[in-house]
């Protein structure tokens, strides 16, 4: 679509009954999810339907959401999660699909932080090594990653936000380890936004900030 110059679609995934239940499905989507990350795209997209009962579960373990209040749109931000710093760390040690830990029910991924609608992805490893990251719907963005080592989220107090008006946006870093980390916030606005925020914490178990 007009501007989504990050996202891409799966139009069609059919296998002819006789191959039903042999994997095929499987592998023709892992390649065409893995297609699209090597495309460079941050969000891949399918439709299905409700009654479509072999295939949804299929779909949550590649990585696809289902979008709540919506014709069974499957949104998978796998994509933008591998190619986030920390994302490359974790997967270039393990595997993205096998160490996904996901609920396979046939219902939406309906998940909020306050008034904000989200999805919630996380990884573990056999070694106890895992990777939470939750992004947030409207911009396609990550606004809380977590590893062994830390925990960043950024959060507002309502996806809906009125122009003109003030509204806080917070962050706040949790450090893991024994000795203290130095981390440098920075942020911008997109056009329209207004946001200005530089600072240097020190953080030795926990630190918050406001703009």
């Amino acid at each position: 679509k007009p501007a989504q110059k990050e996202h891409a679609f799966i139009p069609h995934l059919n296998c002819h009954p006789k191959y039903h239940g042999k994997k095929h499905g499987k592998s023709v989507l892992h390649a065409a999810v893995g297609l699209a990350y090597e495309a460079g795209y941050q969000k891949v997209d399918l439709f299905t339907w409700a009654g479509n009962l072999k295939a949804v579960p299929l779909y949550k373990k590649m990585g696809f959401m289902w979008r709540p209040e919506s014709s069974v749109q499957m949104e998978n931000y796998t994509l933008a999660a591998r190619r986030h710093p920390l994302g490359r760390a974790y997967f270039s040690r393990h595997d993205w699909y096998e160490t996904q830990v996901r609920e396979l029910a046939l219902e939406e991924d309906l998940v909020e932080r306050g008034n904000v609608k989200v999805y919630e992805y996380l990884w573990r490893a056999e070694n106890g090594e895992f990777l939470r990251m939750v992004f947030d719907r409207q911009s396609w963005r990550p606004v809380e990653v977590e590893n062994n080592d830390l925990l960043a989220s950024c959060s507002l107090p309502d996806e809906k936000l009125v122009a003109g008006v003030p509204h806080p946006v917070k962050w706040r870093v949790v450090n893991k380890k024994r000795d203290p980390i130095q981390v440098y916030l920075t942020a911008s606005g997109d056009a329209g936004v207004e946001v200005e925020k530089q600072e240097v914490l020190t953080v030795t178990d926990e630190a918050e900030a406001e703009a």
